[in-house]
């Protein structure tokens, strides 16, 4: 993985920073420096990077407290990263581009807000966001994100934690541990905790093992069986049941034979008396005088059929003649009307008034063609178009103007800007001696202070504690003639002289933004006086726009674009409005005479239409009164036909008379149906009742005939006694002869399950005595036991990794642990190379101990997965060689692995050792600090 750039907002007391990685001087630094005073937000870099790429941080992951705090009216978790925004401030968010372990380039933001944003609103929930920028897709689920980040880095929070945030404390402190928190801590470290679940995980299964040896051992001696006299004893008693139980389902079976032969009986009598009586009273039905009847009417209808179509057919026919005679009498009447009488004369009068005013409207077409209309109309659409001109006119001249007093005001602006400009540059020429003097001031202080800072550092007060009156100075070789100044009386002359470096420092700074500011704005304000300079040349639009204004002038036929101009436009507009205004009265006199002409021609094409239609209706009339006769004529010679075929049909028919026709033509085809359905149902009842009294005559015979032997005891009460009692019986046998095959069933099953029992158990206690063996080896419940074996061996070899780096910080001192132990020794070369415990090292000696192993740890299984490696302080325990060796081992892990080392530390000494620093710098006393990358050749802010 490759850091990119981070971006912080309003996290903890940082309000807005932005770190390149990529750029210079971070980009080709082996080593730089996070430095800054206490609290100023060093550390906040480091959660900065973890919020956006884990949303959590180390220093809220590791807390063992516990409860809530309360922000507004939110309860809030101790460990919620949400606290790490800024007091009084209503967002916060970091941002951090980066490249994967997998090639691909991501961008993590972590985000938190308060409602609507404002600083007293409440704590709103996190947004946490993974965009993938090589193919645009981002992904905002948790659980997504966390797996695409171990994708992505190839580590999980605290693997990233352990080989990207060195944590020297842990090996202070685990150097002066006992031997079980020693295993624990370096577990921790190192992140192995098998070792720890195998051994629980052997204690455990001994455990469980061993329960189900007993388990599997009671279950055995729980299970009984019977002896081989029990087995015997109950075979017998099974067989005397059988015979018993057969003697008795012979005698219950003769005895349900006869009670149902009694019964059945019973009800095949009943049976044949209901069926005789059934089809008596069918038989009655088929035999009345309705029946009769009915026969009648259905033979007769259907016997008369076509005479009843002739007496319908008659009668139709008569009716239709009747109706035709009463439509030939209308229309008689009507052609009457249309040929004669008053209306022939109004037809007559109709036609001489057509003829007069057809007359009138040729005499009018002829003066509508007389007056030109086409003529005035075109005359119109010219003076329509000559006003026209003169309006595109008036705006070209408006619209020239305008152009005119823009351009002047263009022009004076621009004069405006030059000036103020001149005036910026002068006020920058004035700044230059202001902060040169002011640089030379700070400078001067900055001498002054390091001077001063020399005499108060740890090697200086060491040696003026050894150092009085009559001694001889070891650096300037004079003798001491008085009493050196308290140490108080020179932390207060280099606490003043500090003061006035700050104040120096912030004069110059102060000035110089000024300065950067006014040529920033002299830069900025010039290229947009050249652009606006050259585009005012380059203005054309005063030009285009008199021509355009000549041009629509010539078309209204004035040559000159003058001041006299607009005075000939008026003229010359109400001249040709006059013209227009006549034309279109005479327009408007011809277009009425039209309508007039058009409104005759439309009444006489109306009158025309009215006596053709009274014509072609007096046509139609006629034509109606030929077809009326021929309608007539034809229901003549059908009533004819009819009588003459009805007649015939009563002649051969005697029993039938005209009213017994019209009686049965009351009757519809269903209504004959449904008395033949009648019919028939009365037919059919009578022959199947007849078959079922037949067929229960003969049941009763066949069964009679097959009588069992009866005696007179033999009744349906007593034999229903006696077969209860037999079935109670063989009720009874039943259960005795299941109860002992049960008996006999469940013995042999538990003599199987036994065997079975026995083989489990011998398998469970084999398996119990090998786990038993294992456990006395390496289990225990808190598996400390398997812990202490195997981080032995993993402390042997970290310890045999440390001593590699220790060389490269220094050739004194050699770490050695006794194998299988915990016990960690310093061998001292410039003490004749004695070993002595680790727990008598002293702080400088820790720090180098505490160094080595955790570079050691990242070199342990672990894959450098993440380009930069941060470590948070422990440097101000060194100085010197020491120090200077500890920086060159830092700068070798670029050269070993191609990592960069982020060093977060206040030491003053690093402060010149390491040129490329990312400086946290605390504004005043106030909660906020600004961030800064720089070294010794630039700065960027």
């Amino acid at each position: 993985m490759k850091l990119q750039k981070l971006t912080i907002h309003n996290i903890a007391s940082i309000e807005d920073a932005t770190i390149d990685f990529e750029s210079q001087p971070l980009a080709d630094s082996e080593v730089f420096l996070i430095t800054g005073k206490t609290g100023a937000g060093k550390s906040t870099i480091l959660d900065a990077i973890c919020l956006a790429l884990f949303a959590d941080t180390p220093r809220l992951e590791s807390t063992r407290m516990q409860g809530d705090t309360k922000d507004v009216d939110t309860k809030v978790g101790i460990d919620d990263p949400r606290q790490l925004m800024r007091r009084n401030t209503g967002e916060a968010f970091v941002s951090l581009t980066f490249t994967g372990s997998n090639g691909i380039h991501y961008e993590a933001v972590w985000r938190v807000w308060r409602s609507r944003n404002k600083p007293t609103g409440n704590l709103q929930g996190k947004s946490w966001s993974l965009k993938n920028k090589d193919t645009d897709f981002t992904i905002e689920k948790d659980a997504e994100i966390r797996s695409e980040i171990k994708t992505a880095l190839g580590l999980d929070f605290s693997q990233f934690c352990r080989t990207t945030m060195l944590a020297q404390g842990e090996f202070t402190r685990f150097l002066n541990s006992k031997d079980e928190e020693k295993a624990a801590i370096l577990e921790k470290i190192t992140g192995v905790d098998i070792y720890t679940k195998v051994g629980k995980k052997v204690y455990e299964v001994a455990g469980r093992k061993e329960q189900l040896f007993r388990e599997a051992l009671q279950k055995v001696e729980g299970t009984r069986t019977m002896t081989d006299e029990e087995v015997a004893a109950r075979t017998e008693a099974m067989a005397a049941l059988d015979v018993q139980y057969c003697n008795v389902k012979r005698a219950c079976e003769a005895d349900k034979a006869k009670f149902y032969w009694i019964k059945t009986d019973a009800e095949l009598t009943k049976t044949v008396a209901c069926a005789t009586e059934a089809y008596r009273q069918a038989q009655a039905v088929v035999e009345s005088v309705d029946f009769k009847a009915k026969e009648i009417l259905a033979g007769q209808w259907n016997a008369t059929i076509d005479a009843r179509n002739c007496l319908v057919a008659k009668k139709m026919a008569e009716n239709n003649k009747a109706q035709q005679q009463k439509t030939l009498s209308a229309l008689q009447a009507d052609y009457a009307d249309v040929t004669g009488g008053a209306m022939g004369t109004a037809v007559n009068e109709a036609q001489a008034y057509l003829d007069r005013q057809e007359s009138e409207l040729k005499a009018q077409e002829t003066v509508v063609a007389g007056l030109r209309m086409n003529e005035l109309r075109k005359q119109r659409d010219d003076v329509k178009e000559q006003l026209q001109n003169i309006t595109t006119a008036f705006e070209r001249i408006d619209s020239y103007d305008r152009e005119r007093k823009r351009l002047a005001a263009d022009a004076k602006a621009l004069e405006e800007t030059w000036a103020e400009i001149c005036k910026r540059q002068r006020l920058s020429a004035e700044m230059e001696p202001r902060i040169r003097d002011a640089q030379l001031k700070m400078e001067a202080c900055k001498e002054m202070l390091d001077r001063q800072r020399d005499t108060i550092d740890k090697f200086a007060r060491t040696m003026r504690q050894r150092l009085h009156v009559g001694d001889i100075c070891p650096v300037c070789r004079q003798e001491i003639k008085s009493e050196l100044p308290h140490e108080d009386e020179l932390l207060l002359l280099v606490g003043g002289l500090k003061e006035a470096f700050s104040e120096a420092e912030s004069a110059y700074k102060r000035l110089a933004d000024e300065k950067n500011e006014l040529e920033a704005y002299i830069k900025s304000a010039t290229r947009s006086y050249q652009k606006s300079k050259e585009t005012l040349a380059r203005d054309s639009s005063v030009e285009s726009a008199a021509q355009r204004a000549a041009e629509a002038c010539k078309a209204c036929g004035i040559e000159v674009l003058d001041d006299q101009t607009t005075k000939a436009l008026k003229m010359l507009s109400q001249k040709t409005d006059a013209a227009r205004k006549d034309l279109e009265a005479r327009i408007s006199d011809g277009e009425a005479k039209d309508r007039a002409v058009r409104e005759l021609r439309t009444a006489v094409d109306k009158l025309r239409k009215d006596l053709d239609q009274l014509k072609a209706k007096a046509l139609k009339v006629q034509q109606a009164i030929s077809e009326c006769k021929g309608r007539i004529a034809t229901q003549d010679e059908l009533i004819s036909i009819n009588s003459r075929q009805l007649h015939a049909f009563l002649a051969d028919h005697t029993d039938v008379s005209v009213e017994r026709l019209y009686e049965l033509n009351a009757y519809t085809p269903q209504d004959i149906e449904n008395v033949n359905t009648l019919l028939r149902t009365d037919r059919n009842t009578a022959l199947a009742r007849k078959t079922l009294m037949d067929e229960a005559v003969k049941k009763l015979d066949e069964h009679r005939q097959a009588e069992p032997g009866l005696s007179r005891e033999d009744n349906v009460e007593a034999l229903d006694a006696r077969i209860r009692d037999s079935e109670k019986i063989l009720a009874e046998i039943s259960e005795k002869k299941g109860a002992v095959i049960q008996e006999l069933k469940a013995d042999a099953e538990n003599k199987q399950q036994r065997c079975l029992m026995i083989e489990d158990a011998d398998r469970k206690k084999a398996d119990y005595q090998k786990w038993s063996r294992m456990n006395q080896l390496i289990g225990d419940a808190t598996g400390n036991k398997f812990r202490k074996i195997a981080q032995s061996y993993v402390l042997a070899s970290l310890i045999h990794s440390a001593n590699h780096y220790m060389r490269t910080l220094t050739d004194r001192y050699t770490l050695k642990v006794a194998p299988g132990t915990f016990v960690i020794s310093l061998e001292d070369a410039y003490q004749g190379y004695v070993s002595r415990a680790a727990t008598t090292i002293s702080g400088g000696e820790s720090f180098l101990v505490s160094l080595s192993l955790a570079l050691a740890l990242s070199d342990i299984g672990q894959q450098l997965a993440v380009d930069t490696l941060f470590i948070d302080e422990g440097f101000g325990t060194l100085s010197g060689e020491p120090l200077q060796n500890a920086v060159n081992t830092l700068r070798s892990l670029h050269n070993k692995s191609g990592r960069h080392v982020g060093i977060i530390s206040h030491v003053e000494e690093l402060q010149e050792q390491i040129p490329v620093q990312i400086q946290v710098i605390q504004e005043g006393n106030n909660s906020s600090s600004t961030v800064r990358v720089v070294s010794k050749q630039y700065s960027i802010r």
